[in-house]
């Protein structure tokens, strides 16, 4: 749930503690009956930061409370199916949200991963081939390669069906009317798909070939912000607000809005 406020107001959330109480643990007070609280977890580790928001910078609402105000417990539902369904997706991703410590790679490494592995959730039957021609596929290798590499083969080929990296984030671009604002044209998308699936490739499987083509320092920095924000973008497709509302959302946040192109 603290990751359902943490997408809702722009700012990783921590507990502080969690209490609890229970009806063999109670006590009189005059004639009302009052509950003793218990400690289920502890304000804060040695090692925890408390972030404070300066009362100068007010927090960022990308869900404005008036729009879930009355519908809330259906919302929470909602995000209790995410973390259900989509656990790994949720997990790589606010791991990134709520370490700030974590440097430009491994921000950028998780941020790919978990829109990764959320297309391959959310798409399973996007696939190079139909499943009856892949099996054949395989058949046809197998039957061909030479006795000692028969063992090998299936192994070699369990993922071998699956699209290329390229291929999902450009599905999640192209297919949501939101994103595809943040770029001026299809060479602006090309490129920023070049630049992140090289980027993955050499960070990691480390080519020294890809080295040129890899970005870093500030340039990473930018192409983080924007793999953040089409996470989030899907992650409020996938708690039901339609891709108008979710414009509207992000035009009314500074440092969302900056994204759209004019």
């Amino acid at each position: 749930m603290i990751n359902f406020f943490s997408l809702s107001i722009g700012l990783p959330v921590y507990f502080l503690s969690i209490k609890a109480a229970h009806d063999s643990y109670t006590y009189k007070d005059g004639n009302e009956t009052k509950y003793l609280e218990l400690d289920l977890f502890p304000a804060l580790s040695e090692s925890s930061e408390i972030f404070e928001t300066p009362s100068i910078a007010p927090i960022d609402n990308l869900i404005p409370f008036k729009i879930i105000r009355n519908d809330i417990k259906q919302y929470f539902r909602k995000w209790f199916d995410i973390e259900e369904n989509l656990e790994s997706v949720v997990q790589l991703f606010f791991g990134v949200v709520r370490d700030r410590n974590l440097n430009l790679y491994r921000t950028f490494s998780s941020l790919m991963q978990s829109l990764e592995v959320y297309h391959r959730t959310k798409f399973p039957e996007k696939v190079q081939f139909e499943k009856t021609e892949y099996e054949e596929l395989k058949q046809s290798i197998q039957d061909f390669v030479p006795l000692k590499y028969k063992d090998w083969v299936p192994k070699a080929l369990e993922y071998s069906n699956e699209i290329f990296l390229r291929a999902r984030i450009e599905d999640l671009i192209k297919t949501n009317s939101v994103i595809a604002k943040f770029f001026r044209n299809r060479d602006e998308v090309d490129s920023f798909i070049f630049k992140v699936t090289q980027t993955r490739h050499y960070t990691t499987h480390y080519n020294p070939q890809l080295k040129e083509q890899a970005v870093r320092g500030q340039k990473l920095f930018e192409i983080n912000k924007r793999l953040d924000i089409i996470m989030r973008i899907y992650l409020l497709s996938e708690l039901g607000f339609d891709e108008t509302q979710i414009e509207s959302f992000l035009k009314s946040i500074m440092r969302y809005n900056e994204l759209f192109k004019k």
